[in-house]
């Protein structure tokens, strides 16, 4: 069975596919936003999505996640990054909650 042909099977969804989306550094959000738009639904329009006027879907999980920072979730990724986890090397200068949420507001296409 392909990919598309599993997706489908196991979403229960005949109109689902398998789609291409170039790394970005937002590539994660985009997917998520992308899914959405498939099943007709606008992410920044959802509940419990924070989205400010000029938000694309990518900014506006951003953003939502940033707000979900908390003590629990800087000291992991600290813990990750002291760990030498190459995925966590942004939190080299992040030295609070306040940073974190602040850095991770960067879209991907910014951080370069």
């Amino acid at each position: 069975m392909s990919r598309g042909g599993a997706v489908k099977t196991v979403l229960g969804e005949p109109s689902a596919a398998v789609v291409s989306v170039k790394p970005s550094g937002d590539c994660f959000y985009e997917c998520v936003t992308q899914a959405f738009s498939s099943a007709g639904h606008d992410v920044t329009q959802m509940q419990g999505v924070f989205s400010d006027d000029g938000d694309d879907g990518a900014m506006a999980l951003r953003r939502t996640a940033a707000a979900a920072v908390d003590t629990e979730i800087f000291n992991q990724f600290a813990m990750y990054h002291t760990a030498g986890l190459p995925d966590f090397n942004f939190m080299r200068k992040v030295e609070n909650e306040q940073m974190l949420r602040e850095r991770m507001l960067v879209a991907g296409k910014r951080a370069g």
